[in-house]
């Protein structure tokens, strides 16, 4: 799929829905050249089935309010694996038992992992203008 400012939005708007929600060892995956149905695949652990239920309504939430829409869900409240399917962003919420045991990151391995601190760091230096958040965004991420 081609990365466009939308799908880097949308992606951040995952990434820091998960987190503000405690996520564990947050991984995203630029899948871009390995898939044919996504850019980015994200995967987060929950403490529990409970904490992975948060962590999907705040994501579900904060892409709704960002106007992605309302993204494909799978798993329920008592689930230790949600997965949110956004289209060109997915991610995977797991309890560290279901991630240990499938090891879906495993199969990504020839893909770019993207440095979250750098990535962190990027935003937080950013302060006014969205044309500097934009160009730094993709020059961070499309590199």
């Amino acid at each position: 799929m081609q990365k466009t400012q939308e799908t880097l939005k949308k992606m951040e708007t995952v990434v820091k829905a998960v987190d503000d929600k405690k996520g564990i060892n947050i991984k995203v995956l630029d899948v871009s050249q390995e898939s044919g149905y996504t850019d980015y695949m994200i995967f987060a652990t929950g403490t529990s089935t409970q904490h992975n239920n948060a962590m999907n309504d705040n994501v579900v939430k904060n892409l709704k309010s960002a106007g992605f829409g309302r993204p494909i869900v799978e798993g329920n409240s008592n689930s230790q694996w949600v997965l949110v399917d956004s289209g060109d962003v997915i991610v995977n919420i797991m309890t560290e038992v279901m991630r240990q045991y499938y090891d879906l990151e495993s199969i990504w391995k020839k893909s770019k992992s993207i440095d979250l601190f750098s990535f962190e760091a990027s935003i937080s230096n950013i302060i006014s203008s969205s044309t500097s958040f934009s160009v730094t965004l993709t020059n961070l991420l499309l590199s």
